[in-house]
This record gives C-alpha cells, sequence and structure tokens, in this order.
C-alpha cells in the first residue's frame, strides 16, 4: 500500500538554481525553449537524475486531472505540449494515484509507491516507486509538479523543501517570461501595424514625378521612423494651373503620419465649388479651411505647418499661402531670397485664423526650393545645424536640371552630417520655371 506523508515547507534550502534562472531571463529565447532549459537547471540543480511530471486540475472535479508534460530521466518528453501555460486541449485522466496526492493541496511525498496497471499513469510511470509533489507551478495552485524515482524511498524532507522553494523561483521566471512572450507579441503587432501606416502614407505621396507644364519638378521624402508627418502633393485643376502643397505634421512616427494623412484627405476634399469659383481658387482658401477643420478635430498638442501653392504655367506665377512653415527659396541668377511675403501660424492651432495669398511671378531659369525643417534642423556631430545659410549656399553651387540640383543639395545635406543620422523627417522640393 503507498504511503503518502505530507510535510510542511519551512527549513533554508539551498536556492542553487537562481543563477540558472536568471540567466536564461536575460536571453531571448521563447517561453518554451526557456522552459525546456529551466527544467535542465533543475535536474542539475537535483545532482540526480528525476522523472518530471506537470499537471493541471483547473475546472475539473475531484478524481480528474490532466498531464501536460512528462519529462523522463532520459530527456524523453513522453507526454509533448506547446506551452506549459496552454492545458484547455489536453485530455482529462481520472483515477489511480495521482488524485491521492492533488486532495493534499500542499507538498507531499509518496514512499514505496506502486502503480496499478489500470492507473492512467501506468503507461508513463509504471517502473517508478517514489514522488515527491507541490502545487502552484506557474503561480497557479491547480497547477502541479511531480517528480518521481525508480527507488521505493527516493526523496526526503530536505529534497521536497529544496523542491517548494526551486519551484516559487520558476513559477516567477515563467510568469516574467510568459510576460516577455506576451510584449514580443504586443511589439511584433505594432510593428505590423506601423508598417500598414507607414504604406498607407507612402501611398499619399505622388506615384511618379508629376509632370507638370513649364516646371522642372523633382522631389525627395525621407521619414525618421518607418512613418513620419512630411507630406508632399501635385495635382492638376482645372485650366491647366496646379495645386502644390508641402507640410509638416508635428512630431514623429505613426502619431505625425496620421495627422499629415488627415490634411491630405480634408484638401483633396475640399468644397471648392461650394463657395469659390475653381477658376478663381486662391490657395488663402483651402488654407484656412484645413485650419478650421483640423482645429475642430482636436489632435491634442498637434500642429501641421504647411505651403499650399497653385502654378499658373500661362502665367509663371506662384501664388502662396504659408501657414507656419519655413519661406520657400527662390534663386533667381546669383541670389537666393525668401518669399515671405505672407504667413501665419501653423494649422490646428486656432481655428479662427485666417490665412492670405501672395502671387510671386517666375522667370524661366529660377528656381524654387520648399523644404521641411527636417532639412535646415539637421545636425553634425558637433551639434551644429544644417541652417538656411548653408542651403542657400548649396543652392547658388548647383546647376542642371531639377533632380541634379535636388541632388546637390541632399549631397551638401549629407556631407555636413556625415554618419549622423536625422532625428527628423526631411522633405526637399525643387521646382525649375521653364
Amino acid at each position: 500500500m503507498s504511503t503518502l506523508n505530507f510535510l510542511p515547507t519551512a527549513g533554508n534550502p539551498r536556492i542553487d538554481v537562481i543563477r540558472d534562472i536568471d540567466r536564461l531571463m536575460r536571453t531571448d529565447m521563447e517561453p518554451r525553449e526557456a522552459l525546456l532549459a529551466i527544467l535542465g537547471a533543475i535536474r542539475r540543480a537535483y545532482q540526480q537524475q528525476v522523472c518530471y511530471v506537470e499537471a493541471n486540475t483547473t475546472a475539473l472535479p475531484p478524481g480528474c486531472f490532466r498531464i501536460t508534460h512528462v519529462w523522463r530521466e532520459d530527456g524523453v518528453e513522453a507526454v509533448p505540449n506547446n506551452s506549459p501555460w496552454i492545458w484547455q486541449n489536453v485530455p482529462v485522466r481520472t483515477g489511480g494515484f495521482m488524485p491521492q496526492i492533488f486532495a493534499r493541496q500542499a507538498p507531499s511525498l509518496l514512499h514505496d509507491l506502486q502503480i496499478d496497471p489500470q492507473d492512467p499513469m501506468y503507461p508513463e510511470l509504471s517502473t517508478y516507486h517514489s514522488a515527491a509533489a507541490s502545487p502552484g507551478a506557474f503561480g497557479d495552485p491547480d497547477n502541479w509538479v511531480v517528480v518521481l524515482r525508480h527507488e521505493p524511498d527516493g526523496f526526503d524532507i530536505e529534497f521536497l523543501e529544496n523542491m517548494v522553494m526551486r519551484l516559487g523561483l520558476i513559477s516567477t521566471a515563467l510568469k516574467n517570461l510568459q510576460a516577455l512572450g506576451d510584449l514580443r507579441r504586443a511589439n511584433a503587432f505594432i510593428d505590423a501595424e506601423v508598417g500598414r501606416i507607414a504604406d498607407i502614407q507612402r501611398a499619399l505621396l505622388p506615384e511618379s514625378t508629376p509632370q507638370i507644364p513649364r516646371l522642372d519638378f523633382a522631389a525627395i521624402s525621407q521619414t525618421f521612423a518607418r512613418a513620419g508627418g512630411d507630406l508632399y502633393d501635385a495635382v492638376e485643376i482645372p485650366e491647366g494651373k496646379w495645386v502644390l502643397l508641402i507640410a509638416d505634421a508635428s512630431g514623429h512616427g505613426p502619431s505625425a503620419a496620421v495627422v499629415a494623412a488627415m490634411l491630405h484627405a480634408i484638401l483633396h476634399t475640399y468644397p471648392e465649388t461650394l463657395d469659390h469659383d475653381v477658376t478663381a481658387l486662391n490657395p488663402s482658401h483651402p488654407m484656412t479651411y484645413a485650419n478650421t477643420q483640423l482645429a475642430d478635430t482636436r489632435i491634442e498638442h498637434s500642429f501641421v505647418t504647411a505651403i499650399l501653392a497653385i502654378w499658373d504655367p500661362a502665367k509663371l506665377t506662384f501664388t502662396y499661402s504659408r501657414a507656419g512653415h519655413n519661406p520657400p527659396m527662390l534663386r533667381r541668377g546669383n541670389q537666393v531670397t525668401e518669399l515671405n511675403q505672407v504667413g501665419n501660424i501653423p494649422l490646428a492651432v486656432l481655428p479662427e485664423t485666417k490665412y492670405e495669398s501672395y502671387t510671386q511671378q517666375l522667370q524661366p531659369g529660377d528656381v524654387l526650393i520648399l523644404f521641411t525643417d527636417g532639412i535646415t534642423e539637421a545636425r553634425d556631430e558637433a551639434g551644429d545645424q544644417f541652417g538656411e545659410d548653408r542651403l542657400k549656399s548649396a543652392l547658388l553651387a548647383a546647376h542642371g536640371s531639377a533632380s541634379e540640383i535636388l541632388d546637390s543639395l541632399m549631397t551638401a545635406l549629407q556631407c555636413h552630417t556625415l554618419k549622423v543620422r536625422s532625428r527628423d523627417d526631411q522633405t526637399l522640393l525643387v521646382l525649375c520655371a521653364k
């Protein structure tokens, strides 16, 4: 007849498994891989080989249980399972010596064990004749760990006390590993969502270089993170005119990208036919409308700087409205000037803000650049900004087509920053009047 001895867990057990657990917690192992490694640490700590069994009684009537793992001392996993926390689909077993242990709800020793052939554990454990068991595996009183040996008196009180202490340490470690696994999955989900946002943001940019009459056009837009708040656009409107936009939503990453997408949607759905004759469209009208819409959405602590312009190829005019954005730079001959005749605060700050426009007459050979502050505020290793003066000098030195001028300006920027990665989105448009 089997003897079941309930023993208290008081004592001063050695905690020689702590070092192994701490090492494992500092790795990038998946929970199951770490579990196997921790079990190896247990076996080493016991200094003698044992058969290791995990059981679960959650939501089961007395006498019923599930076996989620059986690792024999030869390393064979007799009852494989994918996770120590997944037991819902594991078959339920009934009767035998295991329920006698579980009924105690406390650490126990079992000597002179003779497993009956009708016992549901007989196929896996028939050769073992002693056991030590404890509840509380993985921090759950319905989860049990049972270790067995072939000898009829293979375990003593000291072993059981050590087992209880180690089980507590392992439970904490595995809970942390589970949390890390959940965190990794959450991070993977967030990363995928950010990737989708970045794809959407790229879809808002012109698919190819716009072919604008009497204007050689080139542009570059690169984000500090996978998604960012910079935006540019070029859209043809009636009578051969073109709407040009450059904008910069405050902040970085997905939140800035969402605000930039909101601006894109607002401007592309601007109801010009309701209030204005589209042929006489003034950029100050949609700019004021966009400000009202963004301010009404309560995008907390966010704002957008922007330049909205209308290019009239028949007249070679650039009519623009500016909301807190860096002034465009115009190169004519050997002189660079800033177009700052109009300007007001960024969008989404005050809903009642009104914006004005100004028409700049261009001449063939004029070069106009529009840029976000990620260009001028890019820093070198000493923290010195690229700045407006360097940008003006680079513009004076650049020649050729719009794309060649763009390449020259970006090369000057990169020579200044060298290996320092930009911490802001960078967008630059080059417009050469023809």
